[in-house]
């Protein structure tokens, strides 16, 4: 009997912390990655009557470890990297490349690998994994 109790204590705990382990592990992979800090208009949350705030859009290559392996192209596009946080402020126009993965930021929009991101209320936190699929960096655990 002791052996069930402790058994179904151990797996009770495992079904309601698998999730938060989950987020932690994706949470710990997209900062190990070089990220985008992306100023554009569709990034900019904007609270009604009062203000906006930017800087609302992150996105990360993902295995991309280095700046190195990133290539800006664009006369109209301004970086700036951070490079305690492993961060590029990215601004205006033009294209962000990595292997076979770009980021392109026109008229306000961002596209990656040429499908548009939808606009959004809420930040955005993006991992371009290397196939191409993104996922959402925000962890649901509700």
């Amino acid at each position: 009997m002791t052996i069930f109790l402790i058994v179904s204590v151990v797996l009770a705990v495992g079904v309601f912390a698998a999730p938060f382990l989950g987020c932690f592990y994706r949470s710990h992979q997209f900062e190990a990655c070089v990220r985008f800090q992306i100023e554009a208009a569709d990034c900019r949350k904007t609270i009604s009557g009062r203000s906006t705030e930017d800087g609302q859009c992150f996105l990360a290559l993902e295995g991309i470890r280095s700046k190195d392996g990133i290539q800006f192209v664009g006369s109209g596009l301004s970086y700036l990297y951070d490079s305690a946080h492993r961060i590029f402020k990215v601004e205006g126009e033009g294209e962000i490349k990595s292997g076979r993965n770009s980021i392109e930021i026109h008229s306000g929009h961002i596209f990656i690998n040429g499908q548009q991101l939808p606009v959004r209320s809420t930040p955005l936190r993006v991992l371009v994994k290397e196939d191409g699929r993104l996922v959402n960096e925000f962890c649901d655990v509700g």
